[in-house]
């Protein structure tokens, strides 16, 4: 109650509730008030955070991570995705929601990163996959120094950051893969990140869910098949950014619709739309336009009782922008069907490829909506700064929408370096599960064969490379240019919509190599969304009744709320403490 349905610390002193159960209680002899209350509360928090950490060792992690202000406090919410075989998908779970004392420097949300999520939870530096954030460059070069770091001096920065939360254990594994990492990154591509510079944040407005600063940072390029701890960009936050290319463009237009329709909150037009059975239109605010589009649709959608208030009332004079309001609804329907798409708890890179394709599909048909036309346009260069990683790449491969046999999506190049990416990637996840793969080669002496072969063809300038522990996986990765095509399906499409995850979840027998990398590639999501919920439901924690809870409370109730399936084994792990 005090977690999941937010009570305050103090309801079991509340005159109803002990009404309820105190007879019960005393005759059990059991004593419960705050404090003991407190002490459940963080023992359980901790339970948590123990069946989380044995959850994510040994799997290949996405964080997913969001600053916000809550009731003038600055909090910092970290997630992570990995993929569960115990629940056979993905699985997002709330590491920290951190109250941020100082400035959101880039160098302050690395330390954040490093010691509530890497330090407090024992993740390795090996199993850090990709980190997604939105577009502030603050977030982007927070990423950047926290792989420098990593690249920089893994032990004793891992280290430093573990014994702050908890004991550091298994330092020789983790030494060993980031050693597989530094051996697959350029001198080059380590002085750049060593050379990055701290970026101060823009100041955050109170109560939003996401980053009002619509600043964005250019693309690094990195050499094809690095395997690099790197961060990607919240499909959710950059079709945002994509649509207020357009809106800004508009903004004087929009203010003044939005100016009438805060006029007919007054009380002199309540009777007439009482009588004309009309609901008052939705009210935008500056940074989500979704509100924008909420606010235009309602207009249109009761336009006839709105001209019937126009009659009555010339101050109210919707008429001339009629036109504006039809085109806006016409061309941002398709971008908002996308945006309510990208809010589900996991959308994998290649899924949100998927929907952002056919949206762009649907705004390609409106050729004579030059907001639509604008929309395409905009769209498609911002696509451009999230289809650049790896890791996108890697997702789209195992994709049979994009990757089949005749299929363009990936130049020729670009395939050789996902393939190379993904041996490499192979190789990590083993060296983290300990997996050692033994070399099969022929005892039997057969140098006259060669001898032989060397003269009846002049000998091989590049002879083929002696076998290998991974060659068959590389076959493995390369025969999946050969999926059979699966088509994208539109953006309002009434079928079930094409799983890839399901999709990969039936070849676990047939195809069980695969079928490990799928589980890292496609469990890498495309938004962060679940910080931004996370944000939502702070709110029902840290209320204008509940402003003096401490940040160590705030941190044992959300991590407890936003992890609500862990309880029935807390309560399980208590039991048989006692």
């Amino acid at each position: 109650m005090a977690t999941i349905h937010a009570l305050p610390l103090s309801f079991p002193n509340y005159a109803g509730f002990e009404n309820l159960v105190k007879p019960t209680w005393d005759a059990v002899g059991l004593t419960v008030n705050r404090q003991k209350l407190t002490e459940l509360v963080e023992h359980a928090a901790e339970l948590a955070r123990k069946i989380i950490t044995d959850e994510m060792a040994k799997k290949m992690i996405t964080l997913e991570i969001d600053s916000a202000s809550r009731r003038n406090r600055h909090v910092f919410g970290i997630y992570a995705t990995y993929f569960s075989d115990k629940k056979g998908g993905p699985v997002s779970r709330c590491l920290a929601v951190k109250e941020m004392v100082k400035s959101q420097t880039a160098d302050h949300l690395k330390d954040t990163m490093q010691t509530e999520a890497m330090g407090r939870y024992k993740m390795l530096s090996g199993q850090l996959y990709v980190v997604i954030a939105d577009n502030g460059p603050n977030m982007q070069a927070s990423i950047r120094q926290l792989g420098s770091m990593l690249l920089r001096n893994p032990d004793r920065e891992n280290a430093d950051s573990a014994n702050q939360s908890s004991s550091s254990t298994l330092m020789a594994a983790e030494t060993r893969a980031v050693d597989a990492v530094l051996q697959t990154v350029t001198e080059a591509r380590l002085e750049q990140m060593l050379d990055m510079e701290d970026s101060e944040p823009e100041e955050e407005a109170e109560d939003t869910d996401v980053d009002e600063s619509w600043e964005e940072e250019t693309s690094e390029e990195s050499s094809p098949g690095e395997f690099e701890f790197k961060g990607t960009r919240c499909a959710a936050h950059t079709s945002q950014l994509a649509v207020w290319d357009v809106l800004k463009s508009h903004t004087k237009r929009i203010e003044a619709i939005k100016s009438l329709v805060k006029k007919t909150r007054l009380v002199k037009y309540k009777q007439a739309f009482m009588e004309n059975n009309t609901f008052y239109a939705p009210i935008c605010n500056a940074t989500r336009w979704n509100a924008v589009y909420l606010m235009m649709k309602s207009l249109k959608d009761q336009r006839t009782n709105y001209r019937i208030l126009e009659d009555s009332f010339n101050e109210l004079c919707f008429s001339k922008h009629w036109r504006f309001i039809d085109s806006a609804c016409e061309a941002l329907g398709p971008v908002f069907y996308l945006s309510v798409e990208l809010q589900h708890e996991h959308v994998p890179l290649s899924e949100f490829y998927a929907l952002w394709i056919a949206c762009q599909a649907e705004l390609n048909k409106l050729k004579d909506n030059q907001m639509a036309v604008k929309l395409h346009v905009a769209m498609n260069t911002r696509l451009k700064t999230l289809t650049d990683t790896m890791q996108f790449k890697a997702a789209i491969y195992f994709d049979p929408r994009f990757n089949y046999l005749g299929a363009n999506r990936l130049k020729p190049k670009e395939k050789e370096a996902v393939q190379r990416y993904l041996l490499k990637l192979y190789d990590r996840m083993n060296e983290l599960e300990g997996v050692e793969l033994e070399v099969v080669e022929s005892t039997e002496n057969c140098d006259f064969v060669e001898e032989y072969l060397d003269e009846l063809f002049d000998g091989d300038e590049d002879p083929i490379p002696a076998p290998g522990p991974n060659n068959h996986i590389l076959q493995r990765i390369k025969e999946l240019e050969f999926q059979k095509r699966v088509f994208v399906q539109p953006l309002l499409c009434k079928k079930p919509r094409f799983d890839i995850m399901k999709y990969w979840t039936a070849k676990k027998v047939s195809n069980s190599e695969m079928f490990r990398l799928a589980k890292v590639v496609l469990s890498t999501g495309s938004t962060q969304v679940n910080v931004e919920r996370c944000f939502s439901a702070l709110k029902l924690v840290v209320t204008d009744l509940r402003q003096k809870l401490s940040d160590p409370h705030v941190q044992d109730l959300m991590v407890l709320k936003l992890n609500p399936d862990l309880l029935p084994a807390i309560v399980q792990m208590m039991s048989d403490e006692m």
